[in-house]
């Protein structure tokens, strides 16, 4: 019987402590969901701001590929042009190949031009491509600085913690 009763009164004591901390629990929880709550705004407008940058990084990104792109149609409208033009001035009759000092001047020039006293040559060659010559990495030897240093510090430190947790020395 003795054994019912202070069982009884352990159980009663265990119930009442129960329902202090979940009392306690509740208070807590709501004081939490107050403070976010009252948080939320702040949270809403700090993701907006990310956001709107994220979509003018974007923006900018597109602009940069859309100007390389013009870069390119450029370049092949250029070269078009270039070809275009010598077509029309030399076409069949080019004597770049035919260099010979003696031959009287030929204008690439309607017949109208008949004062002739400088001639310019426009030579076409294949496209020169650039050679991506491979870098070798040297290891250079120079004086660690105080960020390394420290960095080296910390490693040491680090396997020192650790070193004894595994029983070592």
């Amino acid at each position: 019987m003795r054994r019912r009763e202070e069982t009884g009164r352990n159980l009663n004591t265990l119930l009442e402590n129960s329902q202090k901390t979940m009392e306690d629990l509740r208070g807590t929880l709501q004081e939490q969901d107050a403070y976010l709550r009252g948080k939320r705004e702040e949270a809403y407008t700090s993701i907006e701001n990310n956001l709107n940058a994220t979509d003018k990084m974007l923006n900018n990104g597109e602009a940069v590929l859309d100007s390389t792109g013009a870069v390119r149609n450029a370049k092949g409208e250029l070269e078009a042009l270039v070809e275009k033009k010598w077509d029309e001035n030399v076409g069949e009759k080019s004597s770049v190949l035919e260099i010979d000092p003696n031959r009287p001047i030929e204008s690439l020039m309607p017949s109208e031009n008949d004062n002739i006293v400088d001639v310019a040559v426009t030579l076409r060659t294949e496209e020169i491509k650039e050679v991506k010559e491979e870098k070798v990495k040297t290891k250079e030897t120079k004086e660690p600085s105080l960020w390394d240093r420290l960095g080296q510090v910390a490693k040491k430190v680090w396997k020192g913690i650790t070193s004894i947790f595994k029983g070592g020395k």
